[in-house]
């Protein structure tokens, strides 16, 4: 749920530099979860 969230957050706030280099490996986890 967590990545997911993040997801979502990265969405929300590209301008977020910290959140774009975080979210570049919750991405691919994310996007796993979302499938399932």
């Amino acid at each position: 749920m967590e990545t997911i969230y993040w997801f979502h957050s990265y969405e929300t706030w590209p301008s977020n530099t910290r959140l774009t280099g975080v979210s570049e490996i919750l991405i691919p986890s994310c996007e796993v979860s979302t499938i399932e």
